[in-house]
């Protein structure tokens, strides 16, 4: 169990009608998640990431080689030209 999630346990004060703080820190911190989901799934979208996810058997599945940015790595295409540098992405990730 969190800390946290004990102490919030542990309050005496939750049951009270005067108990704003976590309803004012739910309504805070929601739109905050919220757009901060909105910029990841946007740049995974941008970058070409969103296309390689998929979900199987209730898991979260990446495949690279549905990636944009390892399109002609992942092709084996060594005359392209991005080739070496999608590799080279490719190998820093991975580590």
């Amino acid at each position: 169990m969190d800390m946290n999630i004990y102490s919030e346990r542990m309050r005496t004060d939750q049951h009270n009608r005067y108990n704003l703080e976590n309803l004012a820190y739910k309504f805070a911190s929601r739109p905050d998640f919220y757009n901060r989901m909105t910029i990841v799934v946007a740049k995974m979208k941008a970058d070409g990431i969103w296309d390689a996810l998929e979900v199987k058997d209730g898991k979260l599945v990446y495949n690279f080689k549905k990636d944009k940015r390892f399109k002609e790595y992942a092709a084996g295409n060594t005359s392209h030209p991005d080739y070496n540098n999608q590799r080279a992405l490719y190998y820093t990730i991975a580590q």
